[in-house]
């Protein structure tokens, strides 16, 4: 899947670049979205597969890492400053968070 994931994302960045689109716009979308594209796919087979836990812990798991590897090595590149539009996102964050929470454990049993 790595494979497929990185054909994705060379491709894509050779396109719209050539479509002179800033590189500031590449990495926001494409590589993004070509980053994930392996772990939305495991995520799909796994529910495909009633393996709902795999593709649940697949979610969080991404979430986790995310959230503290990837901004604690950005953080030591270029420390991040606290701006108050932050809380906008940690409130979705949070909500998102305690949604995904009560549909785990509230969920159908089978």
């Amino acid at each position: 899947m790595w494979q497929e994931g990185k054909l994705v994302l060379d491709n894509a960045v050779k396109l719209v670049t050539q479509l002179n689109v800033s590189e500031k716009m590449i990495g926001l979308t494409i590589v993004a979205s070509g980053t994930s594209l392996p772990k939305l796919a495991t995520s799909v087979i796994a529910a495909i597969r009633k393996s709902d836990d795999i593709a649940m812990g697949n979610i969080i798991v991404s979430n986790i890492f995310n959230a503290l590897f990837i901004l604690s090595v950005n953080s030591l590149i270029d420390p991040v400053r606290f701006n108050i539009t932050f809380n906008c996102d940690i409130y979705l964050l949070s909500g998102g968070t305690l949604i995904l929470f009560l549909a785990v454990y509230t969920g159908r049993k089978r």
